[in-house]
């Protein structure tokens, strides 16, 4: 996904993108948010939220093949693109990784409808759910654990101390210390704020996953076990 930096700052969703309705100069400030929803109850699925940089990456993308899961990430926003008609470059600027220049944001909405945030959470929620319902899937990121809570699914989230991930970011990308601290702040940044705006949550509340996995000493094979030996509880109890 193309990252547009805004030198260390993060727009805020809801201070970008215009209301559908024009309504009072009060309504317009108004928070995006997602209504909260009922409990999943749907066929089982892994949501998997994971600190950009960290092992959890490497681990997403093992743990699909080895439980014979569809993986669901950038997919949701070629979804949401596809049934809403609406540029996914748009789109990418509403996504949690986005810290995105507000002159993009203007160039990009010239000549296109209006995208309203809150639009894209209940687009995002609905999109999510049609995921899980087919079953056997990993939906990485996009608050996912925030949009299914439930005894179907396992919630997991995979956190690695801040120096650790930039070592790992300077090395794969050969970039300097402070280019590697920038755009690893601002994308925690935008991944908290993408939380914060759409489900008023903490990204970091343990209490939106049934497991919160620290990779700082372990490998990627004993998360996965771990993972999977979570996922086999949690679907005996059904």
């Amino acid at each position: 996904m193309r990252h547009l930096s805004t030198r260390g700052k993060h727009v805020r969703i809801s201070s970008v993108f215009k209301r559908k309705s024009q309504g009072s100069d009060r309504a317009s400030r108004k928070r995006v948010t997602v209504p909260s929803h009922r409990l999943y109850e749907g066929q089982p699925c892994i949501t998997l939220a994971v600190q950009w940089g960290s092992k959890g990456e490497a681990v997403g993308h093992r743990l699909a093949p080895r439980l014979g899961f569809e993986r669901y990430d950038s997919e949701i926003l070629d979804n949401l693109a596809r049934q809403s008609k609406v540029s996914r470059d748009i789109l990418s600027a509403l996504d949690e990784d986005s810290s995105t220049d507000f002159s993009f944001l203007v160039s990009s909405l010239l000549g296109s409808p209006y995208v309203v945030a809150e639009d894209f959470g209940r687009d995002l929620v609905r999109i999510v759910h049609q995921i899980a319902e087919n079953g056997s899937c990993l939906i990485m990121g996009r608050g996912a654990a925030f949009i299914l809570r439930g005894p179907s699914v396992l919630n997991v989230r995979i956190i690695e101390p801040f120096e650790q991930r930039l070592a790992r970011l300077q090395e794969s990308r050969q970039i300097s210390y402070t280019e590697a601290e920038i755009t690893l702040a601002e994308i925690d940044s935008a991944r908290s704020q993408f939380v914060e705006d759409y489900f008023k949550r903490d990204i970091e509340d343990p209490e939106a996953y049934d497991l919160v996995v620290n990779a700082q000493f372990l490998d990627e094979e004993a998360i996965l076990d771990m993972i999977c030996r979570a996922f086999e509880h949690k679907r005996a109890t059904l």
